[in-house]
């Protein structure tokens, strides 16, 4: 974020200190400069940018998924834990230094893709808090994000957790 009155980026490093001091993990989903600048910090535990955003992160042009993976673990070796890279109707990549994991959407009539990552990246977050295994937390926040998709607006088709429970 941005101070309105000057346009300077906010110092979110004391915010990740005292989050890390009192052992909380930080997911940050952010694009352009700010992306870069935090991915080579390496204070988010997780990060969630698109296959764009990190190719621009990470300085090349991501043409494959295998690429995509590469790429997420240079990030991971700044220190992130985890990078989610959403790659829009191919699905999503969750990559540690050890392992990835990929996950696709299932067949929806798309109506509006604002607000679908960040339905995943709420869902997902809000499963893993919930105790939830890391493949089903990134099976809970595709299948959120696919519901999103069809509706006009992310917040109507966005399921419950009972509805969640059902599918994942």
């Amino acid at each position: 974020p941005t101070y309105t009155s000057t346009g300077v980026y906010v110092d979110l490093q004391p915010i990740f200190d005292a989050m890390k001091e009192m052992g909380v993990k930080v997911a940050l989903d952010t694009s352009g400069e700010p992306l870069s600048y935090w991915v080579k910090k390496g204070t988010a535990s997780v990060l969630k940018p698109n296959a764009e955003e990190l190719a621009s992160a990470v300085g090349r042009e991501l043409r494959t998924i295998g690429d995509v993976v590469d790429a997420a673990r240079e990030v991971c070796g700044f220190g992130t834990d985890l990078v989610l890279a959403s790659m829009g109707s191919d699905g999503i990549l969750a990559v540690t230094k050890n392992g990835a994991w990929a996950a696709k959407t299932p067949p929806v009539k798309v109506i509006n893709t604002v607000g679908a990552g960040d339905a995943f990246g709420a869902t997902f977050v809000s499963q893993l808090l919930k105790g939830v295994s890391l493949d089903n937390a990134i099976r809970a926040g595709v299948i959120n994000s696919a519901a999103a998709l069809e509706h006009l607006d992310a917040t109507t088709g966005l399921l419950d957790q009972e509805e969640l429970d059902e599918l994942v």
